[in-house]
């Protein structure tokens, strides 16, 4: 079950999401977020900000900017 809007959801771990610093976490749940399972050892989780997404199209989704620009959960 969701969460409902302006709370922080319970992640795997006890953790909370967005796992971001505070000023983050607030801009990312007052407009929206994905969250990119990052596949690998020692990779981090990456957020995309609402803002950042382009289209969403045949399933996959288009972004406005680089993986250089999302941010990694902490």
């Amino acid at each position: 079950m969701a969460a409902p809007p302006g709370i922080l959801a319970l992640g795997e771990g006890g953790t909370t999401e967005p796992d971001v610093p505070p000023p983050l976490a607030e801009r990312l749940l007052r407009i929206g977020y994905l969250k990119i399972d990052a596949k690998g050892f020692r990779q981090r989780d990456l957020y995309v900000a609402a803002d950042q997404v382009a289209r969403v199209y045949d399933g996959a989704v288009m972004l406005r900017t680089t993986k250089d620009n999302l941010v990694p959960e902490s």
